[in-house]
């Protein structure tokens, strides 16, 4: 079944005028009547709002191969999603200190040609970043882990 037949028998069968959809969507009852009959300036925009003023799922008046295909995509999203959550979680200590070490790129400097000379501490990068010493106290994910083993 086409777009503009769904939008139609949808609308009918909960009851909706034309004139109801057509204020519902800001237009007038001869433009609405001729988006059911033509699909005229049918975007998808104008779909979520069809769907809208019907109470129903953008989904349920789209044809079916290709809500199918929409309702996987959007779940499959929804994984990656989920995933990039959690490794922005997992390295958000890492995260911190890359955004601390770019706000001060002089300090960053002189903390770098320490450790290439092998004479970095501890203490040299509290002093330099104090709002990290939160971060060095904590334990590392690999820490986490060979404790765990």
């Amino acid at each position: 079944m086409e777009v503009t037949k769904r939008i139609k028998s949808v609308r009918e069968a909960k009851r909706i005028k034309l004139s109801e959809m057509a204020a519902a969507l800001g237009v007038d009852v001869s433009n609405y009547a001729k988006i059911e009959k033509k699909g005229n300036k049918l975007t998808l925009e104008r779909i979520e709002q069809i769907a809208s003023a019907l109470g129903v799922s953008p989904i349920e008046i789209l044809d079916q191969p290709y809500a199918k295909h929409l309702q996987q995509t959007i779940q499959e999203l929804e994984k990656e999603n989920k995933a990039l959550k959690q490794v922005i979680e997992k390295y958000q200590p890492v995260i911190t200190l890359v955004e601390f070490m770019m706000s001060n790129p002089a300090k960053t400097e002189e903390l770098a040609v320490k450790a290439t000379e092998g004479t970095i501490e501890k203490s040299d990068v509290e002093k330099a970043f104090p709002a990290l010493k939160e971060i060095i106290e904590k334990p590392t994910y690999s820490t986490q882990n060979k404790s765990t083993k």
